[in-house]
């Protein structure tokens, strides 16, 4: 009686074309995967960073983030780091009443841009759809922002900017608020592409923060104070209605040339990097 078996031609053929759907499916199941991870830790952080905020407010008593303490000190006095104060603006004003705040409230491993005046260390950003674009943030507490990588691995850039977000308040009536960059697994590992593993907010007043390109952002935003919410919601400002050239947009495909910071938006909205 004989026994049928596969011929060595057979067996190789078949070796063959298993190890051509595995070269074909492979990477773009790495890739998912990537993605998924990315999106868990960016909502990871932003609960980390969110709890630190109420944990601020909580101590100051205050409603406000703004009379927090964590941009302008309740006592009036300047805020210092380690002892120095940093330039007379917003600013160093800012950084250094921060630093304080979030070395208490946040677990901090290493603290970038506190080397001098004007640091040379950077904080990489590459658009979306253009690794040759690079926007690079200058990291230094006296003049630009600083950033602090936690114990998840992931580093948040904060600094002070004015005209995004309407956060009127008795200590803040123009507009000011605090610009958060999230780099959800460390400025030190690739992409560090916006829309990737890079995300984009600004602080509310509740000390939540607000995605950009997300619906809240554009009802929020500083130059759409004055519209209903359906004219918000039509506006550049929203990643569904964005122009392909907007920053608030989101998109892979190819004729998208923004910067890609209003992914952070998208992908909180569907909980996922579908682009």
């Amino acid at each position: 009686m004989h026994r049928k078996a596969f011929t060595l031609a057979e067996v190789l053929i078949t070796l063959g074309v298993i190890g051509v759907v595995a070269a074909i499916t492979l990477p773009s199941v790495v890739q998912e995967g990537q993605k998924k991870a990315w999106v868990s830790s960016l909502k990871t952080t932003k609960a980390i960073i969110e709890q630190a905020h109420r944990q601020i407010l909580a101590e100051s008593g205050m409603e406000d983030i703004f009379d927090s303490g964590l941009t302008f000190p309740i006592d009036g006095k300047r805020c210092k780091i380690n002892g120095q104060i940093m330039q007379g603006n917003y600013w160093g004003n800012y950084n250094s009443c921060s630093y304080n705040l979030y070395m208490k409230h946040l677990k901090v491993v290493k603290v970038r841009g506190l080397k001098g005046y004007y640091s040379s260390e950077k904080f990489n950003a590459y658009s979306l759809n253009d690794r040759n674009t690079n926007a690079k943030l200058s990291i230094g507490a006296q003049s630009d922002g600083i950033s602090y990588i936690l114990a998840n691995g992931a580093e948040v850039y904060f600094y002070f900017t004015y005209g995004i977000i309407d956060t009127k308040s008795s200590t803040n009536n123009n507009g000011n608020t605090v610009s958060i960059v999230i780099d959800v697994n460390g400025n030190n590992k690739k992409p560090n592409t916006f829309g990737r593993d890079i995300f984009q907010f600004y602080l509310d007043k509740d000390g939540h923060l607000i995605a950009q390109g997300s619906a809240e952002y554009a009802i929020k935003c500083w130059d759409n104070r004055n519209k209903t919410e359906e004219e918000a919601l039509s506006s550049t400002y929203y990643w569904r209605s964005a122009s392909n050239t907007s920053n608030n947009g989101c998109s892979s495909n190819k004729n998208y040339t923004g910067s890609g910071r209003g992914c952070t938006g998208r992908v909180l909205e569907e909980d996922k990097m579908d682009y």
